[in-house]
């Protein structure tokens, strides 16, 4: 017999996102399995700029969510598994709490950042790896996006 933890309205076309594990048996035999798992649950994300394979002038602009149960406490940029970017968690995104209801901090999910792109090589020969990690506070990290990008050849140097 399975409940909501919480009710919450859909609307035409909607939909809900979510993890769902299987464990079978009754709770005293699977209470360790069911600990284990929740205690290393990792961030869930996305990013939204820059687009794959996106030619940015001189700055690179970086946004996206990411969430957990058990809250974020960081998220950084990579770039091309050197440059490491620190970005700004906590931006409203009422778009993702609406199809990820129950997440602690919701709506404050979103992350932001941006970075001297001139600092790279440009061209259309040259992509660069933009990386981004998310840890929580159990100490989990995950990788929740990867993309390429390029610098505009103007400010190739």
């Amino acid at each position: 017999n399975v409940r909501s933890a919480f009710s919450f309205g859909l609307g035409a076309h909607a939909s809900v996102h979510g993890r769902a594990y299987l464990l079978i048996g009754g709770f005293s035999t699977i209470r360790e399995s069911a600990h284990w798992v929740m205690e290393r649950l990792v961030p869930e994300g996305d990013l939204d700029t820059p687009g794959a394979d996106d030619s940015v002038p001189g700055t690179l602009s970086i946004s996206g969510w990411v969430l957990d149960a058990d809250g974020i406490t960081s998220v950084e940029a990579t770039i091309d598994e050197r440059t490491v970017v620190p970005l700004t968690y906590g931006a409203t995104r009422t778009d993702v709490c609406a199809t990820r209801p129950g997440f602690p901090a919701c709506d404050g999910v979103g992350f932001t950042g941006s970075m001297d792109a001139t600092e790279l090589p440009g061209g259309p020969d040259c992509g660069h790896l933009l990386e981004i990690d998310a840890t929580d506070a159990a100490g989990n990290r995950r990788t929740i996006a990867r993309r390429r990008f390029f610098v505009d050849a103007g400010t190739d140097h």
